[in-house]
């Protein structure tokens, strides 16, 4: 077990034609980030999509969903790899069809951003490894690494501007 005694919280948007899972490893270099917890929404398309397969216990192969499709959560890991920030993307998704909503889940392997907002809790104090898990066929957390800074260093915060209050009307 390991336990951050220090996070942050980091919040961005990613636009039109930006490209997973590399834009959101892009800015995850320029926070600093090593080891977190990653949280997005928004709207994606041309998704290519990989599910688990109990029966190879592996991640099968690739769908690619042609499209827009509305990202309902995407949550993963946040570890490194090679020295650099890294994570497994699941995603659960869905879109109108002829036949109703549809609802997938998998592994997001690629897409092209339409909006997405992304929040990630970063800890700082922690730098920890992925590492293939062979059981569950996938990447996640290794024991390898004690707690250490973040491989690069975090840019200045600009904090957000003080919420502006609307004036209370007279009446």
């Amino acid at each position: 077990m390991h336990v951050s005694r220090d996070t942050n919280a980091i919040f961005f948007r990613l636009g039109p034609g930006d490209a997973l899972p590399d834009a959101i490893f892009a800015r995850l270099r320029e926070a600093g980030v090593a080891t977190g917890a990653l949280r997005a929404h928004g709207i994606l398309e041309h998704v290519e999509l990989r599910t688990f397969s109990p029966q190879t216990r592996t991640l099968g192969t690739s769908r690619t969903l042609a499209g827009a499709l509305h990202a309902i959560a995407i949550e993963g890991t946040v570890g490194l790899s090679e020295g650099s920030p890294q994570a497994v993307l699941r995603a659960l998704l869905s879109r109108e069809t002829d036949a109703g909503v549809e609802t997938l889940s998998g592994v997001v392997a690629s897409a092209r951003v339409v909006a997405l907002e992304v929040v990630v809790t970063s800890a700082q104090d922690l730098a920890l490894p992925l590492a293939h898990e062979p059981r569950a066929g996938m990447a996640m957390l290794g024991d390898g690494a004690s707690p250490s800074p973040s491989p690069s260093p975090s840019p200045a915060l600009t904090p957000s501007p003080a919420p502006t209050q609307s004036p209370t009307p007279n009446p």
